[in-house]
Order: C-alpha cells, then sequence, then structure tokens
C-alpha cells in the first residue's frame, strides 16, 4: 500500500485513541511518496511525550505483530508490518555535547521538531488523519519542485551539530539527482573537516549507500571541491597526480569517477570501479618510450582490500572486487570484437563464479568506455558476452567430473599436496578439451606422473 493507504488505515486503528490526530508520517516517506517513489522505511512522529513508543505498542497489539524494538534512550521504536520498517518517535528536541552524534532528547512540539530536521525536502510532514501534507519549515514543497537541497536552519550550524550530514547531503544529491543550494554548498565544503568526529562505521554506512545511487556525477563533482576525496579516499584522491596520456584523456582520478558512472549502481561494481586503478601511483615508471604502469591492476587489487575492509565491506564481497580490480587488463587485447580471445580464455571464464564474472565485464567495459575516444571499444564486451554465451552453452552439458577422492582410490596413493598437482592438471587438460571423459583425464594423469 501507499503512504496515503497507510495513512487511512493507521488513522482507523488509532480514532477514538490519546493518539488521534497527534499523529505524522515525516521525513523521506513524505519525500518519496511526493516525488512517486516507493519507500519501505517509514517514519512517524507523535506529538505527544514518550508517544513514539507507546503508539508502536499499541499497533502492535492492534495488529497482531511482534513487540516492536524498543530503543528507550532516544524515545523511539521499529515495528515491522508487511515489509515496511516503520520507526516511531516523539516529537522532539535534541541537543549535543562535544564531538558526540548521540543527542540529549526531550519532547517538544511538532513545529520545533521540523526545525531540527537536517534538509528542508526531508522536512515535510503527512498528517494521517487529513491526509494532508504539512511544510512548516515553508520551503520544503519548493525545494522538492524545484530539485533543491537546502538546510532546515543555518547551514554551518546544521552540519556543526551533526557532521554526518555533509555526507548525507551528498547522497541525497546522487539519489535523487537534486542540485545543492548555494550557501549550503558553501557550508558543506566548509565544514569537511568536521567528519573526523564521526566514527569509521557510520562514515562506511553513508559512503556505501551513496554508491549505490544512480546519479554520481554532480555529487562526485561537490565532494571533490570539498576535499572529501582527500579526507576518507586519499588512496583515490593521489590519482589526480597520474596525468592525462593518448589513451586516457581524462587524469586517472576523473577517469576513475567516469568508470565509476559507466558501471551498474550496486556496491560492488561502484567500489570496483572507483578503486581499479589506484596501483598506478605505486607502480608508475618512466622509460624514453614513456610512462610505463606495469602491474598496476595487481597493487590496485592490494591496496583495495585494506580500503574495502575500512568500508565494511564483507571479506566474500572484498575477494570479489579485488578479482575483478586484478584481472581488468585481461582482455584489453583481445581485439576490437574479441575476436583474438583464445577458446581455453572463454572456457576458462565460463566457469568463473557467476558474480564475479558480471563483476569483471561490467568493470572492463565500463573502463573501455571511459578511454579517449579514439581508444574506446565500445563493442569488445558486448561481442565477448555474445561468445561466452556460446561457450557456456556448450560446456552446459560437461562437467569436470574428478574430485581428489578419486585420484586416491584409483591410484592408491595417500592424501596430500601432490593430489592437489594432479587434479589441477586434470581439470586443465579438460579444459583444453570438454569432450574428455573420466577414463581418458585418469590416463593422462597416470602418463604424466608415471602412475599405474
Amino acid at each position: 500500500m501507499n503512504l496515503m493507504e497507510l495513512a487511512k488505515y493507521l488513522n482507523k486503528l488509532i480514532e477514538g485513541s490519546d493518539f488521534a490526530e497527534r499523529v505524522f508520517f515525516a521525513g523521506g516517506a513524505v519525500r518519496d511518496f511526493l516525488l512517486g517513489l516507493e519507500s519501505k522505511d517509514i517514519d512517524i512522529c507523535v506529538e505527544m511525550d514518550n508517544g513514539g513508543i507507546a503508539l508502536a505498542e499499541y499497533l502492535a497489539s492492534r495488529l497482531g505483530t511482534a513487540a516492536p524494538i524498543v530503543y528507550a534512550s532516544f524515545g523511539t521504536a521499529l515495528l515491522v508490518y508487511k515489509g515496511l520498517n516503520i520507526e516511531f518517535v516523539m516529537t522532539r528536541a535534541e541537543s549535543y555535547r562535544g564531538g558526540s552524534r548521540k543527542p540529549s532528547v526531550v519532547f517538544a512540539p511538532l513545529l520545533q521538531d521540523v526545525m531540527r530536521r537536517d534538509f528542508t525536502v526531508n522536512s515535510l510532514l503527512m498528517d494521517i488523519s487529513s491526509g494532508e501534507v504539512l511544510d512548516l519549515c515553508g520551503k520544503g514543497r519548493e525545494d522538492l519542485a524545484n530539485g533543491v537541497i537546502r538546510c532546515v536552519g543555518e547551514p554551518f550550524s546544521v552540519f556543526k551539530e551533526d557532521p554526518l550530514r555533509i555526507l548525507r547531503a551528498y547522497r541525497f544529491c546522487a539519489q535523487l539527482g537534486f542540485d545543492i543550494e548555494q550557501q549550503t554548498q558553501f557550508a558543506l565544503q566548509d565544514s569537511t573537516h568536521l567528519l573526523k568526529q564521526i566514527s569509521t562505521e557510520r562514515i562506511a554506512e553513508e559512503i556505501n549507500k551513496l554508491l549505490c545511487c544512480p546519479q554520481l556525477r554532480e555529487a562526485f563533482t561537490l565532494m571533490d571541491k570539498g576535499g572529501i576525496f582527500e579526507l576518507l579516499l586519499p588512496e583515490v584522491a593521489r590519482l589526480k597526480e597520474i596525468a592525462p596520456n593518448k589513451y586516457h584523456h581524462l587524469n586517472a582520478f576523473e577517469h576513475s569517477l567516469l568508470v565509476c558512472y559507466q558501471v551498474k549502481p550496486n556496491l560492488l561494481s561502484r567500489w570496483a570501479a572507483l578503486l581499479h586503478d589506484i596501483g598506478k601511483y605505486d607502480t608508475m615508471t618512466i622509460s624514453a618510450k614513456g610512462v610505463h604502469y606495469i602491474g598496476h591492476e595487481r597493487r590496485s587489487a592490494e591496496i583495495s582490500d585494506a580500503i574495502l575492509q575500512r568500508y565494511m565491506i564483507s571479506k566474500p564481497s572484498r575477494s570479489l572486487i579485488c578479482k575483478a580490480i586484478a584481472k581488468h587488463m585481461s582482455y584489453k587485447q583481445s581485439g576490437e570484437y574479441a575476436e583474438k580471445l583464445k577458446e581455453l580464455s572463454l572456457r576458462r571464464l565460463a566457469i568463473e563464479s557467476l558474480e564475479y564474472k558480471e563483476l569483471l565485464l561490467d568493470l572492463i567495459e565500463a573502463d573501455n568506455l571511459s578511454h579517449a575516444p579514439e581508444y574506446r571499444l565500445p563493442e569488445q564486451i558486448p561481442a565477448l558476452r555474445k561468445k561466452l554465451s556460446e561457450t557456456e552453452e556448450m560446456l552446459h552439458n560437461k562437467r569436470f567430473n574428478l574430485t581428489g577422492r578419486d585420484l586416491i582410490e584409483v591410484f592408491s596413493i595417500k592424501s596430500g599436496p601432490k593430489v592437489g598437482e594432479m587434479l589441477a592438471f586434470a581439470h586443465e587438460q579438460w579444459l583444453q578439451n570438454p569432450h574428455l571423459g573420466s577414463e581418458r583425464l585418469l590416463s593422462l594423469v597416470a602418463k604424466r606422473f608415471k602412475l599405474r
């Protein structure tokens, strides 16, 4: 159900109760409703002391859901209902102490609650008793219509009060495709240093959300002006020192951002794109023939693992991203239509894990499209995908079906490193000729390792 339907339903549940005409949808859910976007996270504020927790408990009993998760020190509660995460809070005032993001919270009237919020487009309310949208700060509807991110209060105070709002501003810019109002932008650029007060975990959460947003270009441009990369991703920022060349019409930093725009808007692809060339700084050499970055892809993968760990990316995802980065140069010499790629290489790629394979091809295609115009290869990866599909179809009913146990039993040998060597040899023979059955593979292993 959409927000208006949910408002009508909840209003029926609270009619005649102490909560009637005191309950409002707030923030992003109202913003997204007016933009025609779906929202899975719903914020409800209640103009009543401790009203958020009380309403969550009341609705849980009426709806027959599990008891809400209560955060008593903040006066909030979380209720899960039909796939929606509904957070309840009393209207409140907040105060922060000396660099802490955890505010002291007290009950306050509705207007005061609105004026403490970050941006005007997030300050809109919907009265669930009437369905009326309220714009108590006076700028929310206008800024939403004009596509503008503007602080509700004085911008420097807004960011000083909670520096994480700096990253939220850039995220909403990337998420909604909105511009940032001039005074808000000035304050953003002058407040970047305040992010040093924020925990790595909270910064990681915002950066990862931002990287999944569809419209990164304007946000990245503003983040660069504000020195965000130098502060949070210095390994990426130092790529500004890698100058353009005949293959790259942009410096390595600008190129990496362009690749980031080109890949699919998911977390793994965006991280792979952003970090794929960070090893160039360490591997740069100069000779009579020019500047070289030999092995930069492997060095990029090494550096990336530590960065991804810092930004709370899980170990399995880190592994996939680093593998894609380490191999992003693999098919550069395969021709404009991948016509130079050998069948053996296609088979190897065909049996790679699906997630890694798609991640790698997405990265290579975006990298190809981000080169200097005369060195772009727009048809290479589409052609490779077609060849790969044909190879996968050919391999569909063919399986490498030898195991280490098979080798131990057939050759009466003990488990150990040699079994791994033998299995790797057999697998290589199968890749070269997928029509080989287990008996023929065993024969080749026996011959190679001089076994009976």
